[in-house]
């Protein structure tokens, strides 16, 4: 995990190395969780980007402005 300040955003970037996700199926999560990421991104306004592929990992990066 990262987190990295410039000027007047904070940015949060999660990795990993594994055998990555289909992040199409996100839209419809029905879980607790990744809802729950989204909805306290969205109250603080800021934003949230998922890319993953096969084989090679996903990457999480949440950015706010403060």
């Amino acid at each position: 995990m990262q987190v990295a300040k410039s000027g007047y955003k904070i940015a949060v970037i999660v990795e990993d190395d594994g055998i990555g996700i289909n992040t199409a199926i996100l839209r419809n999560e029905k879980g607790i969780g990744w809802r729950n990421i989204k909805n306290r991104v969205e109250f603080l306004k800021g934003k949230l980007d998922i890319n993953s592929q096969q084989g090679k990992g996903t990457s999480v990066h949440i950015e706010f402005n403060v």
